[in-house]
């Protein structure tokens, strides 16, 4: 049986991601971002990720950019 490559669209899901120093949390962008893994744009009204810097455990410090939500979450 041969199975056909996945070629849905990845959906955003709610949750936030962390990986390393950063937390990455689901946002619908306000105006033109570049993101900052791809290069491209990202729209505003589009949805991707605000990047926040995790200074101890808990406490978070924004970045101030927008990433593309396949970027965060195809090296999950």
């Amino acid at each position: 049986m041969v199975l056909a490559t996945q070629s849905k669209p990845i959906e955003l899901s709610p949750r936030r991601y962390r990986k390393g120093n950063y937390m990455f949390c689901p946002v619908k962008a306000d105006r033109n971002y570049k993101c900052p893994e791809c290069g491209c744009l990202v729209q505003p009204g589009e949805v991707g990720f605000t990047r926040f810097k995790i200074i101890h455990d808990l406490v978070t410090e924004p970045i101030g950019d927008v990433l593309h939500a396949c970027c965060v979450e195809a090296r999950e």
